[in-house]
C-alpha cells in the first residue's frame, strides 16, 4: 500500500483538471504535485542543485517519464540543500515559477488551452513534504 506523503489540494487538483507529477519512491512512498505546483518545486530543486554544486542531472524532471534519483545519498543531499533554502522562510511563504521557467511551459500551454489562469505556486508546507519524501523514499524515486 502506498503511503501518501504529499497530496496536492489546489483548486485545480480538486476539480476536473488533475494533471501533475506522481513521484513514486523505491519503497512505494508517494508524493504528488499538480502541473501548476511542480514547476515551483522544480525551480527550487534546480536552485538547490546549483547553489550546493550537487551535480544532479535534472533533464526530464519536467515531464512524467520516469526520471528521478537512484540512491539515498543523492536524495539526502538534495533534501539538505532544499532545507537550506526553505527552512529560514516564514510559514506563509509561497514559491513561484514564471511561465518562462523550464517546468512551467507545459502547465502554461494546458492552462491556455483550458482557458484557466496559470498560477505556478507551491507553499512552504508542500515543499517540506517533498523534502520529507526525499528522506523517506527508500533511496530512489521516479517521476511519472
Amino acid at each position: 500500500m502506498l503511503s501518501l506523503i504529499g497530496i496536492d489540494e489546489t483548486p485545480m487538483a480538486k476539480g476536473k483538471y488533475k494533471m501533475g507529477m506522481d513521484v513514486y519512491g523505491k519503497n512505494e512512498s508517494y508524493f504528488r504535485a499538480s502541473i501548476w505546483r511542480w514547476p515551483s518545486i522544480l525551480k527550487l530543486v534546480s536552485e538547490a542543485n546549483e547553489k550546493e554544486n550537487l551535480g544532479i542531472q535534472l533533464d526530464g524532471w519536467q515531464w512524467n517519464d520516469g526520471m528521478g534519483l537512484s540512491n539515498q545519498d543523492d536524495c539526502d543531499a538534495l533534501a539538505d540543500a532544499l532545507e537550506k533554502i526553505v527552512y529560514p522562510c516564514k510559514a506563509s511563504t509561497v514559491f513561484t515559477a514564471g511561465g518562462d521557467d523550464e517546468g512551467a511551459a507545459m502547465g502554461l500551454q494546458l492552462s491556455n488551452a483550458l482557458g484557466l489562469d496559470a498560477s505556478f505556486e507551491a507553499d512552504l508546507g508542500h515543499v517540506k513534504e517533498f523534502i520529507s519524501f526525499l528522506r523517506n523514499c527508500g533511496g530512489a524515486f521516479a517521476i511519472w
